[in-house]
């Protein structure tokens, strides 16, 4: 591989990486107060260092791909009329063009919450941005390798990958959330209701991920023997030994920790904190991960071309 692509296919996996950590925060910061803490509020400045960081990441990943699809050289791929022909005539650019104004609507929808009146309101505002911030996540779906495929299949890929992505933005995406919850708990007692009600999320979470993973490994047509010996198989397996290790600590944390709280062990709280950063530390791994296969052909479709390259 020339030195110049390999260095455009990292960038491009690096972006791509970012703007599915930056959404999934997005979905799962609203998530844990609709789902887990009603009494919690959305953290403002997460909100929108999420929605600059997809926005950033999202610009990237555009001039990234008009390059790629132009083949022209930068300054000449990344002209207006170049990147309006991405945008208007390939359906990564309408998904792309569509996603960029959504992330306008969830910033104004947290501003909208953070000025509500009314608890009655407040809801019906968290309730519309959770919508929005699900939908955003789900269209990533329209940009990865389920897009590349044809007739009913089609749409049976897209809605698994759409599932999958839901399912870890609800995992990984509220994760921080629940730490920093957790940071101001005043006692392990405290904790309590709020780690049996993230369990229940996580551990429903985690059944989907799984069951949607053997699908989509189904559709890509990865037999044990792709897992090392091709670059696609080495990344997916990679990413599957970080996911073990996320089950893992959360099944400590589930069945163990969470015991301990109830007798209000107070080193219990501190033990289960840690745990949980170190699950965002995995996840943030698995995610890169995710950016990098999002570019690299299964083995079923190696030598095409992946939308958003």
């Amino acid at each position: 591989m020339p030195p110049g692509e390999s260095v455009h296919e990292a960038a491009l996996a690096a972006l791509r990486a970012g703007h599915f950590l930056a959404c999934m925060l997005l979905f799962g910061e609203v998530l844990f107060v609709v789902a887990i803490e009603p009494r919690a509020r959305i953290r403002v400045r997460w909100m929108f260092a999420g929605i600059g960081v997809a926005l950033a990441c999202a610009v990237g990943w555009l001039g990234l791909t008009a390059i790629a699809m132009s083949g022209e050289a930068p300054a000449d791929a990344l002209r207006p009329h170049v990147l309006a022909l991405v945008l208007g005539g390939t359906q990564f650019g309408r998904v792309w063009a569509l996603r960029a104004g959504e992330l306008v609507l969830i910033a104004l929808g947290v501003g909208f919450v953070m000025r509500a009146r009314t608890p009655r309101v407040r809801r019906t505002g968290l309730l519309v941005l959770l919508l929005l911030c699900a939908h955003h996540l789900v269209l990533l779906a329209w940009m990865g390798h389920a897009a590349a495929a044809a007739g009913p299949r089609l749409y049976a890929e897209l809605g698994v990958d759409a599932v999958h992505l839901l399912a870890a933005g609800a995992w990984l995406g509220s994760l921080p959330a629940l730490v920093a919850v957790l940071r101001v708990a005043p006692s392990a007692h405290a904790a309590i209701g709020i780690t049996q009600r993230y369990s229940v999320l996580g551990l429903a979470s985690v059944a989907i991920i799984v069951a949607t993973g053997v699908l989509n490994a189904s559709f890509r047509s990865v037999d044990p023997q792709a897992l090392v010996t091709t670059d696609y198989g080495r990344l997916l397996l990679a990413k599957l030994v970080l996911f073990a290790a996320m089950l893992v600590l959360a099944a400590h944390n589930r069945f163990r920790l969470t015991q301990r709280l109830t007798r209000d062990d107070p080193r219990a709280l501190g033990v289960l904190r840690r745990n949980a950063t170190l699950e965002i530390v995995a996840g943030i791994a698995v995610i890169a991960l995710v950016g990098a296969l999002g570019i690299t052909p299964p083995p079923a479709m190696s030598g095409m071309q992946m939308p958003g390259m």
